[in-house]
């Protein structure tokens, strides 16, 4: 089904939906003035990761209440198997381990491991990441599998883990212990049930912050109270004007019709990100085809609301569990089609150790050429360059400009001079 078919079989329900979005943004006009901290501080990944374990930090008296509840709620998810007796934990985010990090980790080692992938922005996902990570804790840190929970932890649950990352072997071991979990379905149940009920007053820089995350996560997914008002009664006044009943039946209909549209323009999203996404691998390919030893095979993870795209030299990747790439990142559908800026990096992953003394090695050799922009970003991440698309977008671009702006970039200055300077960086890393 293309784009006009589908606005011929939905036409009334496209209209219904054009005429709420205008009407929902004249109600918003009347929405109270609202600033939210987190909201402000353009929120990342790791810094609901932090959130979210500090608040599983918390001790009275020597316990773990928070920490229990939300076990207890884990406990739900798996049919009973969390059988976890809380001692000693050790509570972190970005817990090193011999192949990555952990975003988030409960862990007495010996005893049990709770495994929190945070995807809330749609990142995509990392090649065996839930099985290196498995991997980690059962044989690093003595955890038997049947003692390994592992929370895929998403946004809304639309985003389900890739079998590239969770592999079935993986998934058979851990069965009901792998959970998805959403901060919408679950996160913000338990903020709202049982963490902010008994935060105590005299807490009150405690409290104010769990009321501005629970604040937060209403107003992203429209639950706010004058929201839900807003929501009700544009619903009554377009059920009314097409003639539809409130009643359980005509409404579930809708909703039916409703799911079908979102599907085939779900399908349609797919199809035309697809395409431009391949125009970006295609180009990318045929330049560094000429390159020798560099690698664009069909690694491309780019999806609707996130994902990257890794650029791979061969000479780099001949130490186990070292990875130099050149990487597109955050990169999605929705970027390709939106923003007018795109981000290229230069990445370093694998064994911590590994990445540390590649990375010293490329930062001498940078320091003694004194070339200012290779610099520790993050504990991966040695390079970042902004590349400027101008007033079009990258999907805006006919094929000729896309490949004139990959090539600028891929030829530039200084991508040319870190390729030169990864090379003699795993030379010398290899002898």
């Amino acid at each position: 089904m293309n784009l006009q078919e589908i606005e011929e079989q939905f036409k009334d329900l496209i209209k219904v939906a054009q005429r709420y979005s205008v009407l929902y943004q004249k109600e918003k006009e009347n929405f109270p003035y609202r600033l939210n901290v987190i909201q402000e501080l353009h929120d990342n990944e790791n810094a609901h990761s932090r959130i979210l374990m500090r608040l599983l930090q918390y001790t009275e008296n020597g316990e773990y209440p928070w920490l229990r509840s939300f076990i207890n709620r884990i406990n739900d998810l798996c049919d009973g198997e969390a059988d976890i007796q809380v001692t000693r934990p050790t509570i972190d985010t970005e817990y090193p381990t011999s192949d990555g990090r952990i975003d988030g980790v409960v862990i007495e080692s010996g005893k049990y491991a709770i495994i929190i992938e945070n995807k809330i922005w749609f990142a995509g996902d990392q090649y065996k990441q839930i099985d290196r990570y498995v991997k980690f804790v059962n044989t690093q840190r003595g955890v038997s599998i049947d003692k390994i929970y592992v929370i895929y932890l998403t946004l809304d649950g639309s985003k389900a883990v890739s079998d590239s990352s969770l592999s079935a072997d993986t998934e058979k071991a851990l069965g009901k212990r792998f959970m998805p979990m959403s901060f919408q379905h679950n996160i913000l149940p338990w903020l709202e049930d049982d963490v902010l009920p008994n935060c105590k007053v005299k807490e009150r820089c405690l409290e104010t912050a769990i009321y501005q995350y629970i604040d937060y996560l209403k107003g992203r997914f429209g639950q706010l109270d004058y929201q839900g008002q807003a929501q009700k009664r544009l619903i009554k006044k377009l059920l009314g004007e097409m003639g539809i009943q409130e009643n359980f039946t005509e409404i579930k209909k809708m909703f039916d019709n409703v799911r079908e549209l979102e599907r085939a323009l779900e399908s349609e999203v797919n199809k035309f990100g697809g395409q431009v996404a391949a125009d970006l691998q295609k180009l990318t390919k045929e330049y560094f085809e000429k390159v020798d030893g560099f690698d664009c095979a069909d690694n491309n993870k780019i999806e609707p609301n996130g994902g990257y795209y890794q650029i791979k030299n061969g000479q780099w990747q001949k130490i186990s569990n070292l990875s130099p790439h050149f990487e597109w990142i955050p990169i999605s559908y929705a970027d390709l089609f939106e923003s007018h800026n795109l981000y290229l990096v230069l990445h370093i992953e694998g064994g911590n150790n590994k990445i540390n003394n590649c990375a010293n090695i490329l930062l001498k050799k940078a320091n003694e050429k004194n070339i200012k922009y290779l610099v520790k970003y993050d504990q991966t991440k040695y390079f970042e360059k902004e590349c400027s698309l101008g007033e079009k977008t990258f999907a805006g671009m006919t094929y000729d400009e896309k490949r004139d702006f990959l090539y600028n970039v891929y030829s530039s200055e200084e991508i040319q001079q870190i390729i030169k300077l990864m090379d003699e960086t795993m030379a010398e890393y290899k002898e």
